[in-house]
């Protein structure tokens, strides 16, 4: 073969990946793309690399499988090849990491459930550097230290958000080793990271820095002063014994979860020994759930560093690994076989019925907090028979009778009463406010028809549809006492999706907001996302006409909410965010301080001073409304003290904070002889006081000789000491 043909071969590369056996093959989907430097020239020879994100089942941690790896060509494309994903699984999504020496790493998400284009950009690296000690001050060598970033990224489905990178093994570009000083080092960092890093060494609590009330990464690409205590680590021994043998539980999985310090976000998986006995070091001082492989419900354990707690732990009968077993049996109480049992919530893995009826339920994740209630879901397809019952935890063995199901059945059309290709159908278990998917695969015809089958009787359903270019709508329905077990629905119908609506985002000063994520929805709409550009404007596509309810969401540098709602069509769309606390109430901002910042011009208070006024002396800005007798009173104070004053070298200067009618203000400060060049807050008041930091009112400020800030917010009673630091400095 040519050296011609050996090129060729390598230029048209493609790296197959699946988890799949050859006998269930999926459909195969491409995602293509170029690597690129910051001026948009491709970059060769980067070595690019897809990583399946994927859900581990127990602690809620995300793991990354190596899928393949491929280097860029001449003109920096690549392409990876892969099984679709289904909507519904432990995979989460694909991330595809570019890394070239000298430059720093780039990233794209690919959901992998279509076909795909995405560019990755490589720009100039920024460094991350720090030190790790321990409670004594002395550095921890040899530690692992693993950084996560928090990048804005351009998914290969075109969306452009911020995303994630987890700096998890096997990606070893975003991992580091303390040296002998305890220093570590990253060079290779994108300049708009924000950065948390996960600390693990020997006999040390592991630490993950994100903290969650912030909103925000604790560190940003280019710090190069991190300093982080790894204290001693506490741990949590025990055993989980099985209630009917009164034997430890062997070989059970089970999770450790933080319940507040940064490793919620990094939980620990462990498996008990052959006598059930455990042992889980290197945490901090939390409180942690113990939860899955036989630990009950809400089963919490207060872990204190440099210490240790032991526990003894009864299992119950659904997390243990015997599960619960039964049996399901039909009308005449026959055993039942081919019978699909699962629960809903789906904290156990599906069954199919054997040939007496029989089952095991078995645990694949603990009930959350909010889910008390567990329903057990007996379905049989071909006989059309099933049952829906509250599940009984504490029961050894189970006898379920299953009954004739229920049907649900409507249309979907058009607004002309037509059919619409393309129909998805999905439907939902209620329990209380918390509804659960049907993992099943429901049919629409092509007149807008459907059924479906063997829904157990007695219980709250919704059935949702949508189609591509049209909207979408839902309806909710209860089973119970429904005539021959058949429920019609009524019809549902949608509206084309051809209008867009765009518009702006700011905060409370008018400032436009970048990067804020962007969600519409309403009654008949598509759920539409998009994220503001770099001028915080937005536009979402392809929605129906009507009302539309807009939510505006930035989680960081600091968490931004506000909400409208608007017209499809609209164009001059504007949506104010600010900050919100936990109950979605609005948090007032503090004003910034402007200690050690230099005086804000006085121009924007329509004062005018020439620099032989205000040379070399220090000036005391006095904030205050004529309508406040305080206000009043402290002027007319200062008033009394002008001539000492202005003898001290202090030029006083008094802004109306609030707006008046400024001929009253004009009188009063005529007829009380204010001596004080005096000044009035123009525009918006509010956004004045917001930036000079005022946060009531009368408020002080005072500067050197330099016109820096030294005080601020003081009482005038503090004044002569506040002149004397200043003579004395």
């Amino acid at each position: 073969m040519s050296r011609k043909k050996i090129a060729i071969t390598v230029l048209l590369l493609v790296f197959c990946f699946t988890n799949l056996s050859a006998d269930l093959q999926p459909k195969q989907v491409t995602c293509t793309g170029k690597v690129l430097d910051d001026q948009g020239r491709p970059v060769a020879g980067a070595k690019i690399t897809a990583y399946e994100m994927i859900f581990d089942g127990i602690a809620g941690n995300f793991n990354l499988h190596k899928a393949g790896e491929v280097i860029s060509t001449k003109d920096g494309a690549f392409v990876f090849t892969g099984g679709q994903k289904p909507e519904r699984s432990t995979f989460h999504e694909c991330k595809i990491v570019a890394v070239k020496s000298g430059m720093a790493l780039g990233s794209t998400v690919w959901k992998m459930r279509e076909d795909a284009t995405s560019d990755i950009r490589l720009g100039s690296p920024e460094k991350l550097e720090g030190v790790i000690v321990d409670d004594y001050g002395k550095p921890v060598a040899g530690a692992d230290v693993r950084a996560n970033l928090s990048l804005t990224v351009r998914t290969a489905e075109g969306e452009e958000k911020r995303e994630w990178l987890p700096g998890i093994k096997p990606l070893d570009e975003l991992g580091a080793k303390t040296d002998s000083k305890g220093r570590f080092f990253f060079g290779n960092l994108p300049a708009d990271a924000g950065v948390d890093l996960l600390i693990m060494a020997p006999d040390k609590a592991i630490i993950y820095t994100y903290q969650s009330a912030k909103k925000q990464p604790a560190f940003k690409a280019g710090q190069t002063d991190i300093k982080i205590t790894l204290p001693a680590e506490a741990r949590i021994e025990g055993q989980i014994i099985d209630p009917d043998t009164g034997k430890g539980v062997a070989g059970t999985k089970f999770a450790v979860v933080a319940t507040s310090s940064g490793l919620f976000y990094y939980r620990f998986v462990h498996t008990t020994n052959d006598d059930g006995t455990f042992s889980v070091g290197g945490l901090q001082t939390d409180k942690y759930l113990l939860r899955n492989g036989g630990f009950p419900s809400n089963t919490y354990v207060e872990a204190e560093s440099g210490k240790m707690k032991k526990i003894m732990v009864m299992a119950d009968r659904l997390s243990r690994p015997g599960g619960i077993t039964g049996v399901v049996r039909d009308p005449e109480g026959r055993p039942l076989a081919g019978a699909v049992v699962s629960t809903y919530p789906p904290v156990t893995e599906q069954f199919i019925t054997k040939a007496g009826g029989e089952f095991t339920l078995k645990s694949k994740r603990a009930p959350r907090q909010s889910e008390d209630t567990i329903y057990i879901f007996v379905r049989h397809m071909q006989r059309n028979l099933a049952v829906a019952e509250v599940l009984d935890e504490s029961a050894k063995e189970y006898d379920v009778t299953v009954t004739p199901a229920a049907t649900l059945s409507g249309k979907v059309v058009d607004v002309d009463g037509k059919g619409i290709a393309g129909t998805k159908l999905s439907l939902v278990f209620w329990i209380g406010n918390r509804g659960y998917d049907f993992s099943d695969i429901f049919e629409v015809d092509n007149t807008g028809r459907y059924e479906i089958k063997t829904i157990p009787t007695g219980c709250t359903y919704s059935v949702t549809v949508m189609a591509e270019g049209y909207g979408r709508r839902s309806i909710r329905t209860y089973t119970g006492g429904a005539e021959n077990q058949r429920v019609e629905l009524e019809p549902m119908i949608l509206s084309v999706a051809n209008l867009s609506a765009s518009g702006v985002v700011v905060d409370e000063f008018d400032q436009p907001v970048s990067e804020v994520s962007i969600m519409v929805s309403g009654d008949g709409q598509p759920r539409r996302q998009t994220l503001t550009d770099a001028k915080g404007e937005f536009t979402i596509e392809n929605i129906c006409p009507g009302r539309i309810r807009i939510y505006a969401d930035k989680i960081r540098p600091q968490r931004l909410s506000g909400r409208i709602e608007a017209e499809a069509g609209q164009t001059d769309i504007r949506v104010v965010v600010a900050q919100e606390d936990s109950r979605g109430r609005r948090v007032p901002r503090k004003p910034p301080s402007r200690l050690g910042k230099p005086l804000p011009e006085l121009t924007s208070l329509k004062i005018e001073l020439s620099p032989a006024d205000i040379d070399g002396k220090m000036i005391l800005v006095y904030f205050w409304d004529m309508q406040q007798r305080p206000s009043r009173n402290t002027l007319l104070r200062l008033t009394k003290r002008a001539e000492e004053l202005k003898q001290k070298g202090v030029l006083v200067v008094a802004v109306q904070a609030v707006k008046v009618d400024e001929s009253t203000l004009k009188g009063w400060i005529k007829e009380n002889n204010i001596p004080f060049p005096a000044g009035m807050a123009r525009g918006d008041e509010t956004k004045t006081r917001f930036n000079w930091g005022i946060r009531y009112l009368p408020w002080l400020i005072l500067t050197d000789r330099s016109h820096v800030v030294v005080a601020e917010g003081f009482g005038l009673s503090k004044l002569d000491e506040m002149l004397e630091k200043i003579e004395k400095q």
